[in-house]
């Protein structure tokens, strides 16, 4: 349905829906994922996850400027192609690809020459700085191509296709959990009944974590990229066309998306003090506290996918000269997401709960895996108790599957 065929409000919610769902199952693939990667470092240890912990909130920051810009860049989009100028949309996303280079670049360079430091800012242990600056400049080296994707897929959501860098979000995320089995663990003999399989495994830890991380998210900028290139309408890029930066644009990028970068870091440097003070308890309690935010991230993410319709309808009706209109998306919107959000808050109990016993579980003998180097942390596929029940004693027993134990609130 296109935005002036939406002729009732019933018609607009329907439309708002369209755009919000792909968003919302986009970020709930990643709080998924991030799960599931925290489970996977934390089976090294809590020095491990608190080593990851520690590197959250200062890289949160740098996210929250640069998703600033992408709604800049989204609006920008967004108003060229409600006013049917494609032309002049294909020119705002070259410039979001240049303004997505030079942010990435600048932010790794920044993090590369802040990465000794930070985790010393951050209060932590000294038996966890040295995994945390090792972890952060690894990272940090996927930064140019991964921020200049995110930058680019504002635009690419401006122009209405929210599929797109939902699809791309999922493959990567896969690679990065498949990157983490190989890169984390050390090489293992796996028995299925009576077949073994020898598994190769770098045996990396941390950094295996960082290795596929910084893989994982700067080919995502790479294969939106690739996309656009390829594209043969709508949002397309192609040589040979200016990528200058235009004054006009920019100032209108940066209308939007200084106050809204200005409210998410004001957030996000208040949780790196929060950070700070969990740190000063203790590597058991910090990763107890990451563990748990990475579990409560799931409840965000009704708001997060109707803000990106929001953004991408209001910015189209504007572009089309019909304020009603954009009053009407921006009401809609507004009130999908408020009432989406009971249905999101008893999620971050049960993915608590699921994180929880994921990382306990056990499975039948059939599935054992030999060949660990140290048999009181790998032996027999065995995901470790959490720290915060290690840290009380003797965890429960493990429930039978992972998949039985999703459904309840630990």
């Amino acid at each position: 349905m296109e935005l002036t065929e939406a002729q009732t409000r019933s018609q607009r919610i329907a439309l708002a829906l369209k755009l919000a769902w792909p968003v919302i199952l986009e970020n709930l693939l990643v709080s998924t994922v991030s799960m599931a990667d925290t489970a996977m470092v934390g089976a090294l240890g809590s020095q491990a996850t608190s080593a990851v912990a520690l590197t959250a909130s200062p890289t949160w920051v740098l996210n929250a400027m640069v998703m600033s810009a992408n709604v800049g860049c989204s609006v920008l989009v967004a108003r060229r192609v409600g006013a049917k100028d494609w032309e002049g949309a294909r020119s705002g996303a070259r410039q979001t690809l240049v303004l997505g280079i030079l942010f990435g670049a600048a932010f790794c360079l920044i993090m590369e020459l802040l990465s000794g430091r930070i985790p010393v800012w951050m209060g932590g242990e000294a038996d966890v700085i040295p995994q945390a600056v090792s972890y952060l400049r690894i990272v940090a080296l996927g930064y140019p191509t991964y921020y200049m994707g995110l930058i680019l897929g504002g635009a690419i959501r401006g122009a209405g296709d929210m599929s797109t860098p939902m699809r791309i979000t999922a493959l990567t995320n896969i690679l990065n959990i498949i990157g983490n089995y190989f890169l984390i663990y050390p090489s293992r003999t796996l028995h299925l009944g009576d077949v073994s399989i020898p598994m190769w495994g770098a045996g990396l830890g941390v950094d295996g974590a960082a290795i596929s991380t910084a893989v994982s998210t700067g080919l995502s900028g790479i294969i939106l990229l690739v996309l656009l290139f390829r594209r043969k309408s709508g949002l397309y890029l192609r040589r040979g066309e200016s990528y200058r930066l235009i004054g006009a644009d920019m100032r209108e990028v940066f209308y939007v998306g200084i106050p809204t970068a200005i409210e998410r870091v004001t957030i996000n440097l208040g949780q790196v003090f929060f950070i700070r003070i969990v740190s000063s308890l203790g590597t058991v309690q910090l990763a107890a506290h990451h563990l748990a935010v990475t579990a409560e991230s799931i409840s965000y993410n009704p708001g997060f996918g109707f803000a990106s319709a929001g953004t991408t309808l209001v910015g189209q009706s504007l572009g089309a000269k019909n304020e009603k209109l954009a009053q009407s998306y921006g009401w809609i919107t507004i009130w999908s997401s408020f009432c989406a959000a009971p249905s999101s808050l008893s999620l971050p109990g049960r993915s608590s709960g699921c994180l929880h016993r994921m990382r306990r579980w056990r499975p039948t003998a059939p599935w054992r895996c030999a060949s660990w180097p140290s048999p009181s942390r790998f032996s027999a596929w065995r995901w470790p108790a959490p720290v915060c029940c290690a840290a009380r004693g003797t965890p429960r027993s493990p429930s039978p599957s992972p998949s039985s134990a999703c459904g309840s609130s630990g």
